[in-house]
C-alpha cells in the first residue's frame, strides 16, 4: 500500500522533541516563536492553561505548536 503524499511521517514516541537538530521559528503576531511537537502523551500531562491556544493536532505526529522562543541572531 502506498501511503499519500500529505501524511506525515509516524513520530516515534520514545524520542523527544528536544532531539530535534536545528529549531523552527514562526511569527504569532508580532512575536517569534519556536515550533514544538508535544506527543499525545505529552499533551495530555500538560496543564489546559498551559497549553497554546494555537496548537494544532497532527494526526501520527501529535500536537503542533507555538512556544515563546529565543530572539533569532
Amino acid at each position: 500500500m502506498v501511503a499519500p503524499n500529505n501524511v506525515p511521517p509516524q513520530r516515534e514516541q520514545g524520542r523527544t522533541a528536544e532531539s530535534s537538530v536545528k529549531p523552527i521559528y514562526c511569527v504569532v503576531g508580532d512575536t517569534v516563536c519556536a515550533v514544538r511537537i508535544w506527543s499525545e502523551a505529552e499533551w495530555e500531562e500538560l496543564d489546559p492553561s498551559d497549553r497554546p491556544s494555537h496548537a494544532v493536532h497532527v494526526p501520527g505526529l501529535g500536537w503542533v505548536g507555538p512556544v515563546v522562543g529565543p530572539v533569532i541572531p
